[in-house]
């Protein structure tokens, strides 16, 4: 049965999500303020069923105890599942063991699990995500409904500017209370951490490759990572300097310029992490090539996609050489 009394203000999600890129953790926020319940734990409660799941902003777990209680008023635990991280990890699976996931993230006690089951910290990539949200995004809800909200996709990794108004997300350190939990939130500006101006040039191009990580779970969800990891290997395959007629030669002239390409990247808070250095890069890149991909972080194959294939194309396949910038 649906909870009682979520329509008693303002940040009542009574009717459903404030808008298609709503996501899981700010619809519960909402939640919890309306409930009105000050420890957030007593709202995990009633909606997971334990004092902990839920308040992860990337990863909660429990979904299927969320829709039981909330009578599937917001939709099942598959959609449910899509206004969080995983359908951004879940994009570089393949296709039946991200099913197989599916089920068992709707259904697990716990997701901290899936931190290292997904590649959350491999290349140095921290596990850790950030909130992170757009100061203009959030005067605009304001003005216009009173009522803050997170956007899915400013979550996922590597996305650092917002597409609607080309400024760079600031970060919200989450609140923790007095027992020393974490605590339900809505972005707040007062509260925001602002990250350091980037040059125009560096800002648009960081604006591509955010682009380009939003459109990667769309369209790895209609086409497999599998065929997008052989458009890459196809697209390095092709890439034979003049200069380079060695496959080592090759592989170094490459990095050097895959470097080159994530010099702008590393310009963006949080992205630091990606290869500084030829080195790094080789190895990344031999992964690729040797088919041993499932080794790196998805932001590190969508920093390498972009930077050989430029864009996603939906008619791109296996043998289609023109999709291949």
């Amino acid at each position: 049965m649906l909870i009682q009394g979520l329509d008693r203000d303002v940040w009542s999600p009574i009717n459903g999500w404030l808008a298609d890129d709503e996501s899981f953790f700010s619809l519960c926020s909402r939640i919890h303020f309306s409930v009105g319940f000050r420890r957030s734990s007593d709202t995990c409660r009633l909606l997971f069923g334990h004092p902990a799941h839920g308040l992860q902003h990337d990863f909660p777990a429990r979904l299927s105890s969320f829709v039981t209680v909330t009578g599937g008023h917001f939709g099942s635990a598959a959609q449910v599942l899509g206004h969080t991280l995983f359908p951004f990890f879940f994009a570089w699976m393949q296709v039946k063991s991200a099913e197989q996931a599916l089920v068992q993230v709707c259904n697990e006690r716990s997701s901290y699990a899936w931190r290292f089951r997904l590649r959350t910290a491999t290349c140095g990539v921290s596990p850790d995500h950030p909130l992170k949200a757009c100061p203009a995004c959030v005067e605009t809800d304001l003005l216009q409904t009173g009522v803050p909200y997170w956007r899915v996709h400013h979550q996922y990794p590597g996305v650092w500017v917002c597409k609607m108004h080309g400024c760079l997300l600031s970060v919200q350190l989450r609140q923790i209370s007095r027992a020393g939990a974490l605590s339900f939130c809505l972005p707040s500006i007062e509260e925001m951490t602002f990250v350091d101006v980037v040059r125009s040039e560096e800002l648009a191009a960081i604006g591509r490759f955010s682009e380009f990580c939003v459109a990667s779970v769309r369209h790895l969800a209609l086409r497999s990572a599998a065929s997008q990891i052989w458009r890459i290997g196809r697209a390095l395959e092709e890439f034979k300097p003049i200069d380079s007629p060695r496959r080592r030669k090759q592989l170094e002239s490459a990095a050097r310029s895959y470097v080159a390409y994530l010099a702008t990247l590393r310009q963006a808070p949080g992205v630091p992490v990606l290869a500084a250095d030829k080195y790094a890069a080789m190895a990344w890149l031999w992964k690729v090539k040797y088919g041993a991909w499932h080794r790196l972080h998805p932001l590190v194959l969508l920093s390498m996609a972009h930077w050989l294939l430029g864009e996603w194309r939906e008619d791109a396949c296996p043998g289609d050489a023109s999709s291949v910038r």
